[in-house]
Order: C-alpha cells, then sequence, then structure tokens
C-alpha cells in the first residue's frame, strides 16, 4: 500500500515543481513574438476534437451482489432443500402403520367339501403404544428447526463472504484510481524537471528523484491491476456465480465504523447465534430420542378380525385375533445406552 505520508509529501514536492515549470513556461511564453496573421494554414494548430460519449460501462453494487447471490448461491440452496427433507422425515415419522388385509383359503378340495375353508377378508391393525409415534415426531421436528437454522447460518456466512469481498476489489479498484492519478502526476513532474534543467533552472537530482518516484508508482500501479482480476474471481466465488462478468464496483470507502459494546455482543452471540442455538435444539432432540428409546421395549398391540365362509356345512363365521410381542430378549438396551450418550455430547457440545 502507499503510505499516506509518503504519499502526501511526494504529491507536494510534484505540486510545486509544477507550479514552478508553470510559472517558467508562462515567462517564456510572453518573450515569444506574436503570431503572424498571413500565416499559412498548414502551420496553424489544428484544433482538438472532443471525444464522443464512451459506452457507460456495467456496474455492481453491494446489495445488488448480495441479492443475486441469494437466488443463485448453491449453498444456500442445499440448505433450503435440507429443510424440506427434514420436514418430509418429521411427516414420515408421525404417521400411523397401515392396516394389513389378508385373504387365506383353507382344506381346500376336501372330500366333504372342495370348496374349503375361506377368511376373506381378514383386516388388522397394528396399535403405537407408549406415546412413540409422538416421541418420533418431535424429535425430528427439532431436525426441522435445526436445518432452519444451519441455513442462517449459511445465510450470515454468505453476507460476511460477500462484503468482505466486495470491499477487497472495492480497494483495489481505489488504489488503482489513486496510482493512476500519481503516476500522471508524477510523469508531468518528470517532464517539467527535464524542460527546467534544459533551462539550467532545475538540477539532475531533483530530475533522479522524480524518476525513480514516478516508476516505483507505476510499479505498484502494475501489481494491483494484476491483482484486481484475481479478487474479482474471489467475489464471484463468495457470491456463487463463477461466471459472474467482471463489471466497475460502486460504492464508498468512508462509510463509519460500527460502534459495538462488546459485552452486548457477546451476551446475543451467545444467546441469538444460529450456531447456538442448534446446540441446544439439539440436547432437546437428544434428549426426546432417548426418552424415545425407552419406550421402545413397550409393546404394540396388533387387533384383526375376519369373515371366514365354511363351504362344507354353507356356514358363514367371524374371527378376531390380537397379537402381542413379548420383550424378553430385546429390550432395547442398546439404543438406551447411545441415546444416552448421545445427550451427553449434545450436553457438551454447548459446554
Amino acid at each position: 500500500m502507499v503510505r499516506q505520508t509518503e504519499i502526501a509529501g511526494w504529491v507536494r514536492r510534484l505540486a510545486v515543481a509544477g507550479l514552478v515549470a508553470a510559472a517558467c513556461s508562462q515567462g517564456m511564453a510572453q518573450t515569444l513574438p506574436p503570431p503572424r496573421a498571413d500565416a499559412p494554414a498548414e502551420t496553424l494548430p489544428t484544433p482538438r476534437r472532443i471525444p464522443s460519449a464512451t459506452v457507460a460501462q456495467p456496474t455492481l453494487t453491494l446489495d445488488g451482489l448480495i441479492q443475486l447471490g441469494l437466488e443463485r448461491n448453491p449453498r444456500l440452496a442445499q440448505a433450503a432443500f435440507s429443510i424440506d427433507t427434514a420436514r418430509g422425515r418429521a411427516l414420515q415419522a408421525g404417521l400411523y402403520p397401515n392396516p394389513t388385509v389378508n385373504v387365506t383359503g383353507d382344506e381346500l378340495g376336501d372330500r366333504q367339501g372342495p370348496g374349503g375353508i375361506w377368511t376373506a377378508p381378514y383386516v388388522s391393525q397394528e396399535i403405537v403404544t407408549g406415546g412413540k409415534l409422538r416421541l418420533s415426531r418431535a424429535a425430528a421436528n427439532r431436525e426441522v428447526d435445526q436445518a432452519t437454522l444451519a441455513l442462517m447460518t449459511q445465510r450470515y456466512t454468505f453476507l460476511s463472504n460477500v462484503r468482505q469481498a466486495y470491499f477487497e476489489v472495492l480497494t483495489l479498484q481505489r488504489r488503482v484510481e489513486i496510482l493512476t492519478d500519481l503516476v500522471k502526476l508524477a510523469d508531468a513532474s518528470v517532464e517539467q524537471t527535464r524542460k527546467l534543467l534544459e533551462a539550467k533552472r532545475g538540477t539532475r537530482l531533483d530530475l533522479v528523484q522524480l524518476e525513480v518516484e514516478a516508476e516505483r508508482l507505476r510499479t505498484e500501479l502494475e501489481a494491483t491491476e494484476r491483482e484486481l482480476p484475481a479478487a474479482f474471481k474471489r467475489l464471484a466465488a463468495a457470491v456463487g456465480v463463477p461466471s459472474l462478468p467482471h463489471a466497475q464496483l460502486v460504492g464508498t470507502l468512508d462509510l463509519p465504523l460500527p460502534d459495538y459494546d462488546l459485552e452486548r455482543v457477546q451476551q446475543f452471540v451467545l444467546s441469538e447465534h444460529p450456531e447456538v442455538r442448534s446446540a441446544q435444539i439439539g440436547i432437546e432432540r437428544a434428549r426426546l430420542l432417548a426418552e424415545r428409546a425407552r419406550k421402545e421395549p413397550i409393546p404394540n398391540v396388533t387387533v384383526g378380525a375376519g369373515y371366514v365362509r365354511q363351504n362344507q356345512n354353507r356356514s358363514g363365521d367371524w374371527t378376531i385375533g390380537v397379537s402381542v410381542p413379548i420383550p424378553v430378549w430385546n429390550r432395547n438396551q442398546g439404543n438406551i445406552m447411545a441415546t444416552q450418550a448421545q445427550v451427553g455430547e449434545a450436553v457438551q457440545e454447548v459446554g
């Protein structure tokens, strides 16, 4: 970076040299004879043509870049789809089991009645006990909350990265503008000092110093111009549009820095930061899953009923059934142990 004090010193030095040269040129102009009225046309100076209006280059603003990124950034889109995925899982977790319909035929081809015995239909339904579906859906809803907070985290990260890359490019653009003006001023001062030296009114040392300074400024300008395209590519990557065409950024670097209260910021971050809130919700989800694991050994009850047609004696009957699994060997001991450990992990994540 061009140091402010160094630039100010050289600007004052170059300005003094320019004023001296201008005064010298004015004095020399007063001693020259006036132009002849009958001078041929080809010796008269040609009027300078005014350049036509240039085509306006495309510009980009910080708000425009943020809006573009919100619409096209793939990471934000991926986080949004994660919310839909979690919502689908939450919906599925609370659905009741479907009933089962059976049609069976017994004693087909019997001598007493070749038609056999038909049970058609036999309908059975599993009844979920212990509030398992409620706990499963509650835990899945906490996952939806965590996915929503993950999207907020991605947005905050996106905004931070875009702003940082934007001001990096804007700073380089402004540096190019300043260095361009300084190079022009340095070249003009070198030219004026050279004329003063030819007129025996300057020294070789002043000319050499100005030439060295002009070359240094030109080198810094070239280095900054080479750095600018890479910085713009980083900006395009932060926005999420790698094919973003290069354009001039519009903005200012003179904005005052915000004055934050460190203690209030710390309290806000600890209470409202998406990652902290997600970790707190993770504790709730882990506890719900642990409770769900403890309810798993409670057996579900399956009830059923059906119509039976006995073709041997041409009669119809009804049948009912109830089945309950007995948790003798598998009482979900391993999952209970694992979910209790997950509660401890979630608590430690919050700290």
